[in-house]
């Protein structure tokens, strides 16, 4: 994978997550939907097509990664992404939102 990474203009944290990602559902024999990369929508589909190879559709985190990361309610959110997202990217400016946050 670091070959392919190498040719892009991804920043370091992203390679950086990719890797560690990576190396878990490897380690962990994890196949798609338990790999599945729960991110912003702009790389949703960079993240899922080095993980698990499917990046066709990124409508699921267009749909639900802000709501997700600015909820007041994580348990609810559990319950409703458990068997369908394995991994979530969250950056320092998504996490600085959502510990802020008062949207449920």
């Amino acid at each position: 994978m670091s070959g392919l990474i190498a040719d892009t203009t991804y920043s370091n944290e992203q390679v950086a997550a990719l890797e560690a990602i990576d190396e878990h559902a490897n380690a962990t024999e994890r196949e798609y939907h338990d790999n599945y990369v729960l991110s912003a929508w702009g790389d949703s589909r960079m993240y899922n097509h080095f993980i698990n190879g499917e990046s066709k559709g990124y409508g699921y985190a267009q749909s639900n990664y802000e709501d997700f990361i600015t909820s007041s309610d994580p348990g609810s959110w559990y319950e409703q992404i458990e068997g369908r997202v394995g991994y979530v990217v969250v950056t320092d400016v998504e996490s600085d939102l959502s510990a802020g946050s008062t949207h449920s």
